[in-house]
């Protein structure tokens, strides 16, 4: 009955509007029912105020179906927990049996669908399914088998699971034989899964896996192997997922890599091995690609070397300074297994020639108690698996009968003095908001209310601001942020940021400046022992995560000289990790970034830079760039003096110890890679001081040791510009 409300209106008008189409002479560019009715009705009498009208009802419609489906946009993996070779995706049994899909189980889901899917494809077929299986045949030694996956309206990634493969081995030079290997050809965009030029695999990759970017729908990637000598048949069992950006599942959240990884690894211990890997045969050339791990829960990362030999023939100026240039890899702010921050970040030869052993473990006493008697379920990680099921179906719950913000639709974004957040004009003066706008939603909350709070007050607002009053300089004063259910990450914006300099040292003075701490957590903003800021910070920013509700974030204003007024503004957003909104997920940087720039062009500077002023030391944070849709990252100096006692051993071997920025794979303006990913001194000494990197993700390394040097490291200041064409 709904729909035929709808379309009534709209052949009535079709109709009159041919009745009268012989008695008008209307204008070539205007509508013909525009010309007969809108000297009549007003502004109802056009063409585009029925098209909004019929936008609008069908926004309505489009919520209230939002609100029966459920929110795994049908993408609801199922069989995860029952090992690697049986994933499916949730249908109703007459649907997987449509699809050409096998029943491998069932879904406990709050739908009809109940059948876990599996889908298998062979030579010659296509597959738009979430989850794909394309399984080797022993029975048949087919020369050419070519699988296509279509992807789906969502889709932002594919991930490719090697369950089993072992095809013939490379050539001596580590190339893989076109003829007798495996493919992956992206139609339309011609990227390549490790660099330019490669996305070739042979040899054994069994339990290896890789994404690749998707940025359309109905993309095709083609599996192409090829089996030149046809009487061997090969052997190789590949899955292929693709992740919905849309889910709010988490089983398909914790599925999506960051951008630019082309590895995601998320368990807490697991096996890494470089690709077409067996112990005998050469490294593949050519290959430029970025392993990355899930440091949600974690300090630290340890990688115990089982076998090491990479650019074996690595020359080299003294101890830890060997110049690795044509094949190694690079971890950043590497340490050994006593803690020593190492002197590199490039690592090649034969063996790391680190101290061996286990990397420690903490171990809780629950599980050295009970898991010996109970098993898996004598441990924390099992008892928090069954906390987060159950706490998962009930939120899952209260999502069926709650709008996608979260209540944390933020509005204004385009006025950093005024952003506000999304509420009903009763309740945004109830909770001591000010109306700066208005929002454009389709729910009842149309007011975008302001959060203001000053010195001893609180907040748990999703965007709230503090700022000085010139008129009423203090001596100390406090505001608490308190972290709101959802949220996951702290954003802190400094608009305006000029109190004192800091002490000669680099130093910031205690009785001068802002602290920022979390009580009880012992948390630093860059690192042990500093989560000072003081000189200049206006445009500069930085995250802090969110373990828990009610988690506090406490900033402490003191200033010695009441006479002396600070200067600040300062916008603190709590970033909701639950919401699908596009404005909030944008907001969202990648586990373990203190900074994250998402626009293509913009400034860097280091904390509290003014270019007299010495940098702070103590300081270890990442700054983080978004490659979505970027080939490179290029940074223009315009002042770098970091690490400037530097002593040097040679072209290209400078060791930087004390402070220094790293880069991985940097090149200069001519796309020369160059030999070192440390970076310190006066000066880059680079074409136009431009530093370029094409490895992705875009990760820029900040160190800064506990001493610095005794001349004047002023810290840096960069252009960055992110880069769509390569």
């Amino acid at each position: 009955m709904k729909l035929m409300i709808m379309l009534k209106p709209i052949c009535v008008i079709l109709f009159i509007a041919n009745l009268l189409g012989c008695q008008s002479n209307p204008s070539p560019n205007r509508p013909l029912f525009d010309t007969v009715f809108e000297p009549i009705l007003g502004e109802v009498g056009t063409i585009k105020f029925f098209e909004e009208q019929v936008n609008t009802v069908g926004a309505q419609l489009n919520q209230q179906i939002d609100f029966i489906h459920d929110t795994d946009h049908g993408v609801r993996i199922c069989n995860q927990e029952q090992g690697p070779y049986d994933h499916g995706a949730c249908f109703t049994a007459d649907k997987c049996n449509a699809l050409g899909g096998v029943p491998v189980g069932s879904c406990q889901a709050p739908t009809t669908k109940t059948t876990c899917c599996k889908f298998p494809r062979t030579c010659g077929q296509s597959s738009t399914e979430s989850v794909t299986y394309v399984k080797s045949d022993p029975s048949k030694t087919t020369e050419n088998c070519d699988v296509t996956i279509k992807t789906r309206l969502g889709a932002c990634q594919l991930r490719v699971d090697f369950l089993e493969f072992d095809l013939p081995k490379p050539f001596q030079s580590g190339v893989c034989s076109p003829n007798n290997s495996l493919e992956i050809v992206q139609t339309g965009l011609k990227p390549f899964v490790f660099g330019k030029g490669n996305s070739f695999f042979c040899g054994v990759n069994s339990g290896n896996h890789f994404y690749l970017p998707i940025t359309k729908r109905n993309e095709l990637i083609h599996f192409k192997l090829r089996n030149s000598a046809a009487q061997r048949p090969y052997n190789y069992n590949i899955r292929i997922t693709q992740v919905d950006c849309r889910s709010g599942l988490a089983e398909m959240r914790a599925l999506r890599a960051p951008d630019g990884c082309t590895q995601w690894f998320t368990s807490h211990r697991g096996g890494l091995a470089s690709y077409n890997y067996d112990g005998t045969a050469p490294i593949s050339p050519a290959q430029t690609y970025s392993a990355c791990f899930n440091s949600t829960p974690s300090c630290a990362l340890a990688l115990q070397e089982q076998d090491f030999r990479l650019g074996t023939d690595a020359a080299c100026h003294g101890p830890g300074i060997c110049g690795c240039e044509r094949a190694y890899l690079t971890m950043n702010l590497a340490e050994d297994l006593d803690a020593n921050l190492l002197a590199k970040d490039r690592f090649c030869g034969v063996g790391l020639g680190l101290q061996g052993g286990d990397p420690p473990l903490n171990r809780p006493l629950f599980d050295r108690v009970f898991e010996p008697v109970l098993g898996e379920i004598g441990t924390v990680k099992f008892i928090e698996e069954q906390v987060n099921t159950i706490g998962g179906q009930i939120n899952h719950g209260i999502d069926f009968i709650h709008d996608t913000d979260h209540g944390s639709r933020i509005c204004n974004l385009d006025q950093p003095f005024n952003q506000g957040v999304c509420f009903k004009a009763f309740t945004c003066g109830a909770l001591g908001g000010v109306d700066v706008g208005t929002c454009s939603t389709p729910t009842p909350k149309s007011t975008c209310c302001k959060f203001t709070r000053t010195c001893g007050q609180s907040s748990a607002e999703t965007v709230t601001y503090f700022s000085s009053e010139p008129t009423k300089p203090v001596r100390e004063c406090e505001v608490i942020i308190k972290s709101r259910s959802g949220a996951c990450q702290f954003r802190v914006d400094f608009l305006e940021f000029d109190l004192p300099k800091p002490h000669e040292s680099g130093v910031c003075f205690p009785n001068k400046s802002l602290e920022i701490f979390h009580p009880g957590l012992k948390r630093f903003v860059f690192g042990k022992g500093n989560s000072f800021f003081c000189g200049m910070n206006s445009g500069n920013h930085f995250y802090l995560p969110i373990t828990r509700r009610n988690e506090e974030i406490r900033f402490r204003f003191r200033n010695a000289d009441s006479s002396q007024s600070f200067k600040y503004a300062i916008r603190v957003t709590q970033v909701d990790c639950r919401s699908r909104l596009d404005d909030m997920l944008a907001l969202r940087a990648p586990d373990g970034c203190t900074q994250w720039f998402t626009k293509p062009r913009g400034g860097l500077a280091s904390y509290n830079y003014d270019g007299m002023s010495r940098i702070a030391p103590a300081q270890e944070y990442t700054a983080c760039f978004n490659a979505t849709s970027a080939c490179a990252l290029a940074f223009e100096e315009r002042d770098f003096r970091l690490g400037t006692d530097v002593t040097c051993h040679g072209p290209g071997t400078c060791v930087c110890r004390r402070a220094y920025l790293a880069l991985p794979l940097a090149e200069d303006l001519d796309a020369r890679l160059l030999s070192k990913d440390r970076f310190c001194g006066v000066g880059l000494g680079l074409n136009r001081g431009i530093l370029v990197t094409r490895s992705r993700p875009f990760i820029l390394r900040v160190h800064t040791g506990t001493e610095l040097s005794p001349r004047n490291d002023a810290g840096f200041l960069f252009v960055y510009n992110l880069i769509d064409k390569c």
